[in-house]
């Protein structure tokens, strides 16, 4: 392609070779914000180090302490007190004439104050954010900031409970870690692991609400408990003959029967 006269865009790339990562849930959370122009939205995301648990997000039409400090004090209400707390420089952040409300917030209640020096620093929300505008914001057209709020909270609701993190080790998600259950849940995906041909591993997660045990997925109308549907790559030679044998035994029964009527 440059041959041909593309010129690839530059893109700077800083090595950051010291990882690092919380060692238990609320020892650190990263705050950033998702900036929109269209209905002037500004998205706040509360994100757990060690678990990518999203414990609190706040949605304003502008860069506002007001936010910050509401949503913080929720998450606080809601999960407990972090140990630290990671942010930019961004202006909700800090005061132009002495200490911000939030630096204040975060003094009174015991819990360290990070000023992140670069985007790295803070790159698992900075990464997270950029995967939310790119899955969501980008894609879907929002008639007012309302619709846009339900669908954000949707989003992360299905990003907490419902979607793995390839960071987890594929099978977990990040509220599996965060609430202590990633031995119950590897346990369980272990013990019903190979019990059933249609039993989907990703379904074994206790959640709240759902029912102890393996979880069988729901077998296709028309199609009977136990079998696989044609084609199946799961199913051997020997197990697709039996299923055509039962089928057309079926079929030569229904045959019968439809015979029997007609002559009655």
């Amino acid at each position: 392609m440059e041959e041909a006269g593309y010129r690839p865009p530059k893109v700077r790339r800083d090595d950051h070779p010291r990882r690092y990562e919380a060692v238990r849930p609320n020892h650190l959370w990263h705050l950033d914000l998702v900036h929109r122009h269209i209905h002037r939205s500004n998205t706040l995301i509360l994100i757990d180090d060690h678990s990518r648990f999203v414990v609190a997000h706040g949605v304003d039409d502008a860069e506002r302490a007001d936010m910050v400090v509401g949503t913080f004090t929720e998450a606080v209400t809601r999960h407990g007190r972090p140990e630290a707390v990671m942010h930019d420089k961004g202006p909700a952040f800090r005061a132009w004439n002495g200490i911000s409300r939030f630096t204040a917030l975060l003094t009174e209640l015991g819990v360290d104050h990070v000023v992140a020096g670069h985007k790295e620093w803070n790159g698992k929300v900075e990464v997270f954010n950029g995967n939310l505008a790119k899955e969501l914001f980008d894609v879907r057209r929002f008639y007012d900031v309302g619709e846009m709020k339900r669908r954000l909270a949707a989003y992360l609701h299905g990003y907490n409970h419902r979607r793995t993190h390839h960071v987890l080790g594929g099978l977990l998600v990040p509220a599996d870690r965060y609430y202590g259950r990633v031995d119950e849940v590897l346990a369980r995906i272990e013990a019903c692991a190979g019990a059933s041909v249609h039993t989907d591993l990703l379904d074994l997660r206790a959640r709240p609400g759902a029912v102890q045990g393996c979880q069988p997925r729901r077998t296709p109308r028309g199609l009977a408990a136990g079998t696989a549907p044609a084609g199946d790559p799961r199913e051997g030679g020997a197990a697709r003959e039996r299923r055509g044998e039962r089928e057309a035994r079926r079929e030569r029964g229904a045959a019968r029967e439809r015979r029997g009527e007609r002559e009655a």
